[in-house]
């Protein structure tokens, strides 16, 4: 008894069921692709902004630690020594005084802004 491929109807809708699984997978797959390729450019673009971040905070701190030494070796040495080379009483040194405070209370007020 031979046996002979049937190219009827079933067959044929048996094709096309194979192909449009086909195509379905390959479209699945596509968008777990499109997903997995976004995560990663959004990876790479945070990693890049936070290098970049901490690269601007150490050039901030070496910044700072130019400026801290070239003022110690000038010999100022915060604000009550500065307070202390006015004499007690003296014009001078309530204005100092008097510009302390305001700085102060702009200090005070930039902190409360910011921390909001």
């Amino acid at each position: 008894m031979s046996r002979t491929r049937g190219t009827g109807p079933a067959r044929q809708a048996a094709s096309s069921l194979w192909l449009v699984e086909t195509l379905a997978t390959v479209l699945v797959g596509l968008f777990l692709l499109a997903g997995i390729v976004q995560l990663a450019a959004t990876r790479a673009a945070d990693q890049h902004h936070e290098s970049a971040l901490m690269r601007r905070q150490a050039e901030g701190r070496t910044a700072l630690e130019a400026v801290a030494r070239e003022l110690r070796m000038a010999g100022y040495a915060g604000c009550a020594r500065l307070a202390d080379r006015f004499p007690a009483g003296s014009a001078e040194r309530a204005e100092f005084q008097r510009l302390l405070d305001r700085n102060g209370e702009a200090i005070k007020a930039l902190k409360a802004q910011f921390a909001d």
